[in-house]
């Protein structure tokens, strides 16, 4: 169906150039039909305050959370919670949030549970809104084989929080290694539990990447800018479409 719809397309908008070159592998388009729109997020100023949560574990040690869908494998958060294992090891005040719900919340609790930190790991369930939570993270994580461009990245850059991230499909877009986070690559545990503690040693450096990562969310991705380019794209779309002419 996705084939037959877009063959006739004018436009077809993605929001990462990863994702464009994964659509240009399965579906034979024109090159010049694909425009990149990233998304946009809300900027909040000042920050929420931190979840009360959060705060309590912060009185342990760092706190590292992550934000996923616990139906969707591809998240993996089993790697999330090997690292945080690896994590523990070295900094037994470390602690660590899961948000989110989804049918692998269960076998991820015993997961915690047969590495021995299930009493160091919060599973905060679904949540509303969980900005509150992610504003009182020292670091936060995001730890997919496969990936658009995450929201949950952009949230807690808008928030002011570095990031460890997987490089993988747009998550190279948001994240400027050593300058906003750090990046490692997918499916290694070892790698990404070691890019933590190289962030968890050094808080100057958490709150340098910290800001910088505000900056580049204010600046790339505002909801405000994501908004005014999808109405440009329909203006120019709807032009071509009557021969001509912004309408």
């Amino acid at each position: 169906l996705l084939r037959a719809a877009y063959r006739g397309c004018r436009r077809v908008l993605v929001n990462a150039r990863a994702v464009g070159e994964a659509l240009r592998a399965d579906h034979p388009l024109d090159p010049s039909s694909i425009e990149v729109i990233v998304n946009g997020v809300v900027i909040p100023d000042p920050p929420p305050a931190p979840d009360p949560r959060v705060v309590e574990l912060r009185g342990h040690g760092p706190v590292v959370g992550i934000v996923a869908n616990l139906n969707r494998p591809v998240k993996r958060v089993d790697l999330f919670l090997r690292a945080a294992a690896r994590v523990a090891a070295e900094l037994p005040g470390a602690r660590f949030v899961v948000v989110g719900e989804g049918e692998l919340a269960p076998s991820l609790q015993e997961l915690a549970g047969s590495l021995g930190i299930a009493d160091r790991v919060l599973f905060t369930g679904g949540v509303p809104d969980p900005s509150p939570l992610v504003a009182g993270f020292d670091v936060a994580a995001l730890s997919s084989d496969l990936e658009g461009l995450p929201n949950a990245l952009l949230e807690a850059m808008a928030l002011g929080v570095p990031q460890v991230a997987t490089a993988t499909g747009g998550i190279p877009e948001l994240v400027v290694p050593g300058e906003t986070g750090l990046l490692v690559p997918p499916g290694e545990a070892e790698a990404f539990a070691a890019a933590l503690l190289d962030l968890l040693a050094d808080p100057e450096r958490r709150r340098r990447m910290g800001e910088a990562s505000r900056r580049r969310a204010r600046e790339r991705f505002s909801l405000e800018a994501a908004v005014s380019a999808h109405l440009e794209a329909y203006r120019r779309a709807a032009g071509e479409a009557a021969g001509g002419g912004d309408r």
